[in-house]
């Protein structure tokens, strides 16, 4: 259910709405869209306030786990590439077969 309410704009401020609404446009619509995009990121701001502060004050912890995560982790420039014979060996790489291949 709505309720009306009034609010007082300055000229020129209106005249931006009238402007973005265009003409047959409705200013309430407008002004009831836009803050309610502005209360949403309001508390999307607030949430992502949270989420940082719960990062920063497991940075240490983060950091230690990434950097034994990255130990694992292979150098693609120190791996040797197999030939297309050799991957097609260890089923590294699939042929894809034909229905006549299929059928035999």
């Amino acid at each position: 259910m709505k309720k009306r309410i009034t609010v007082r704009f300055s000229k020129d401020l209106l005249l931006q709405i009238d402007r973005e609404i265009g003409p047959g446009g409705s200013r309430s619509a407008f002004i009831e869209k836009v803050l309610i995009r502005h209360i949403q990121k309001l508390e999307r701001d607030e949430i992502n306030a949270r989420d940082f502060e719960l990062i920063n004050a497991n940075a240490d912890y983060l950091n230690r786990e990434m950097e034994d995560v990255l130990q694992y982790q292979a150098d693609p420039f120190e791996l040797e590439t197999p030939t297309y014979q050799e991957a097609l060996d260890l089923k590294l790489i699939v042929v894809p077969l034909s229905p006549a291949d299929v059928e035999k």
